[in-house]
């Protein structure tokens, strides 16, 4: 049991780990996203990697916070019906619709790394504009995002169930939750 409490731990450091080194990801958005409408509008000059840029780092960014806002309990979920549950059913119904998250993430992870494979080997860039950016690069942070994201649903399935099963929480947390 103290290996899978570590395990847990592990998995949890990871998607902290992976929300705070791609949080700044905002931050440098934010700035090209400045820059381009200063220069276009101010300056009647817009840079030609603008539009592509932005395109590139929001792709990137969307995609590489779910294993993050999963350990932090931010994702959507129907409370209408959750909420009446109590917490051993809330455990039990999680548990039973896991099944559907890992198989959602299995066709997402096979999907993305087939792009990302394809993206690698014809060394794919933009098109349609002057800057000709390279995709390939951010191409590897779908499959890695998403397999961050089965990594804290497999964390949560574990939890779930043992509470399911058990009536107890299953302590894997530092103190850092």
């Amino acid at each position: 049991m103290q290996t899978l409490k570590k395990v847990l731990v592990t998995i949890d450091k990871i998607s902290e780990w992976s929300g705070l080194i791609f949080a700044p990801i905002a931050l440098i958005l934010t700035f090209v996203i400045m820059y381009t409408v200063i220069m276009r509008f101010g300056f009647k000059d817009p840079p030609i990697w603008g539009t592509d840029i932005v395109l590139i780092i929001f792709s990137a960014y969307v995609v590489s916070g779910g294993a993050y806002t999963m350990l932090r309990k931010g994702h959507v979920r129907l409370n209408l019906f959750f909420e009446k549950l109590s917490l051993r059913g809330r455990a039990i119904f999680d548990a039973s619709t896991a099944f559907a998250f890992f198989f959602f993430i299995g066709i997402i992870f096979y999907g993305t790394f087939a792009d990302c494979m394809f993206s690698t080997f014809v060394i794919q860039r933009t098109t349609g504009s002057y800057f000709d950016a390279p995709l390939w690069p951010v191409m590897w942070v779908l499959p890695l995002a998403t397999l961050l994201l089965g990594l804290q649903g497999l964390a949560k399935f574990i939890r779930d169930l043992c509470f399911a099963v058990t009536g107890s929480e299953l302590e894997a947390k530092e103190g850092n939750r």
